[in-house]
């Protein structure tokens, strides 16, 4: 992660604060829900949130425009106030990449063609060149809680059976496997939407949890 990127720093800066307004119990708690992704020796040596965050950056399981981690932790450990930190932080995100992309539509550019490298024949899975919008890290983390080994059946239904050995052998968890598929089936649409998610996942088929995803959206969760 570069850490002189303008993105960063703003990123840098809600962690900090975050850190800042977090306790002993805010801390015990982010260790037990995050001990499935931080091996427990790791965990031991975390004196406070900010030692947390700094192993998460290191793992790259978050980045300033992967937040999808972040959010399951704050939204579990955190009060109200903190979550609205991360919803403002999220919206401004998404806003200015609104804007990247008109910008590039104008030029005559693509938003998403910001590698400059030649074209590898195997499909990258968790590309870090896509940024997942928050109404999709919400149903993803939603959908990986739930999936487990499933992300197996979703991979080879979104086109990706070829790299499911790489996929268990990069990451340490279903959790985290089942998130890589699914941020590079997005990735891969041209114009995604939540029906097209649920419809992937009915293909696989998890009917469960395609229909609780729309019930809650019914129910007036505006995020999903």
């Amino acid at each position: 992660m570069d850490l002189e990127s303008k993105d960063t720093h703003k990123f840098l800066k809600l962690l900090n604060r975050i850190s800042q307004s977090a306790n002993s119990d805010h801390l015990k708690s982010a260790k037990f829900l995050l001990k499935d992704r931080i091996s427990r020796k790791q965990l031991e040596k975390c004196e406070d949130m900010k030692d947390i965050f700094d192993k998460l950056l290191a793992k790259a399981l978050i980045a300033p425009d992967d937040t999808l981690i972040l959010r399951e932790l704050i939204s579990e450990v955190f009060d109200e106030e903190i979550i609205h930190m991360l919803d403002l932080y999220e919206k401004k995100v998404d806003s200015m990449n609104n804007q990247q992309f008109n910008q590039k539509s104008k030029d005559g550019g693509h938003a998403r063609c910001t590698d400059t490298t030649p074209t590898h024949p195997r499909k990258s899975v968790t590309s870090n060149l896509v940024v997942i919008p928050v109404k999709f890290q919400v149903q993803f983390e939603y959908t990986a809680k739930r999936l487990a080994g499933d992300w197996r059946i979703m991979a080879r239904f979104a086109g990706y059976d070829e790299e499911i050995y790489r996929i268990a052998n990069d990451h340490e968890t279903d959790h985290i496997r089942a998130l890589a598929v699914m941020k590079e089936w997005f990735s891969k649409q041209k114009d995604a939407s939540s029906k097209q998610f649920r419809q992937l996942l009915r293909r696989i088929p998890r009917n469960d949890i395609a229909d609780d995803l729309l019930k809650l959206r019914s129910q007036g969760y505006t995020q999903i």
